[in-house]
């Protein structure tokens, strides 16, 4: 599928990953025919991508976060999941580890071999996590066997680890 976004060129990477998640309700862009793909996402960003992705399921809680509109159903969601909690930041941006913890979080906590990226320690909180998205074809590294965990991911990254995730 093609996006009719003005700013998601036909043969970027994230191209197919935009036009799927708008075909299946995921997102609907930044406005004015723009999705912003290099825009970093932010925590509640990803969390709402993710809630959408599920059809939207009612929270099993109410999280003590305010938020904008359109996110807090996602976020009240994500905090009944046990997936956030009060330390959360929904807006705060979402790094490369944290995305694959939402992920990895919403596909049931499954496990995997350890990667072999030299900056995700075996103790780390995200490193089971970043294991299933590697042995899962929802991530990769980059050179020198660096995954890059504390890197901010852009919103069109997020689009194509969600579309590799679900596909």
């Amino acid at each position: 599928p093609v996006s009719s976004f003005t700013d998601v060129p036909a043969d970027a990477y994230f191209a197919a990953p935009v036009a799927w998640a708008v075909k299946n309700g995921i997102t609907s862009g930044t406005g004015d025919n723009k999705f912003s793909p290099n825009q970093n996402c932010t925590n509640a960003q990803i969390l709402t991508f993710l809630w959408r992705a599920a059809k939207k399921p009612d929270a099993k809680a109410k999280s003590p976060f305010t938020v904008q509109s359109y996110y807090q159903g996602a976020v009240d969601w994500a905090y009944g999941e046990g997936m956030i909690d009060g330390t959360f930041d929904p807006e705060g941006s979402c790094t490369r580890s944290s995305a694959m913890v939402y992920i990895w979080q919403v596909f049931g906590k499954q496990s995997a071999p350890a990667s072999s990226f030299v900056d995700v320690p075996a103790n780390a909180s995200y490193a089971a996590a970043v294991n299933w998205g590697v042995a899962n074809g929802v991530t990769e590294g980059f050179g020198n066997n660096d995954f890059q965990p504390g890197k901010v991911c852009s919103r069109g990254e997020i689009a194509a680890f969600l579309y590799r995730a679900y596909n």
